[in-house]
């Protein structure tokens, strides 16, 4: 079976998941790899319980603050988190939706509409390794009962089409501080989501390490899918 974990991130105007897919045999020798980073940062007032996060750690807030004025460590921390997709032959998927406005009530829509394009691309990969997949979603982007009714809908929609579904019909939630596939697909999100925004000047010192961490992670991307 493949694990594949999801979060959310979202602005005006585009709504995106971002996904690791990774083969259940290399799940713990992953997750091992993402706890044991923070401890790297101790001496410098990092807890070895601090979650990998890409907007905390871009912009040095919560467990990640006391690193304010290192900006070339908290990079250092992300790459670090970025690194730990290749050893486990993990993938990412990246998939978009557009927002029509800015209610409320879009927010859902568009949830909706990425996370169809999301199933899709982890059927068709999953068929083509021949393997079942687990989703595992964030707790914080996963109450939406519209989320989980999607997924039920892809899986029966398969089942009266005739074919044997991969996705198991039940998706996972979590709480992403307790679960480092979780993190690794935040660090994705934030990345995507902030260079697809394109507000960062490609010679600041900002732009450049968005630029070098985007270099590390494209390698690793399955499919990417929307706007």
């Amino acid at each position: 079976m493949h694990i594949a974990y999801a979060d959310e991130t979202y602005t005006e105007v585009v709504y995106s998941f971002a996904v690791l897919l990774v083969d259940e045999k290399r799940d713990a020798a992953m997750q091992r790899e993402v706890l044991s980073i923070p401890e790297r940062f101790a001496s410098h007032g990092i807890d070895s319980d601090a979650e990998l996060h890409g907007s905390d750690l871009f912009h040095s807030r919560r467990a990640w603050k006391a690193l304010r004025d290192q900006p070339a460590l908290r990079v250092h921390a992300y790459r670090l988190g970025l690194k730990a997709i290749e050893p486990c032959d993990g993938k990412i998927v990246l998939v978009s939706a557009n927002r029509a406005g800015d209610a409320a009530s879009d927010l859902s829509v568009a949830r909706v509409q990425a996370v169809n394009r999301l199933l899709a691309c982890l059927e068709k990969e999953s068929k083509r390794l021949d393997d079942r997949c687990l989703l595992i979603f964030d707790e914080a982007g996963s109450m939406d009962p519209a989320l989980i009714k999607a997924v039920h809908a892809h899986h029966r929609k398969e089942l009266l089409t005739g074919a044997a579904p991969r996705l198991v019909e039940a998706p996972g939630i979590a709480q992403s501080h307790h679960t480092p596939g979780i993190q690794i697909a935040d660090l994705a999100a934030f990345l995507f989501q902030r260079r697809r925004r394109g507000k960062d000047n490609k010679n600041s010192a900002s732009g450049q390490a968005i630029e070098a961490l985007w270099e590390m992670l494209e390698p690793s991307i399955l499919c990417r899918l929307g706007p």
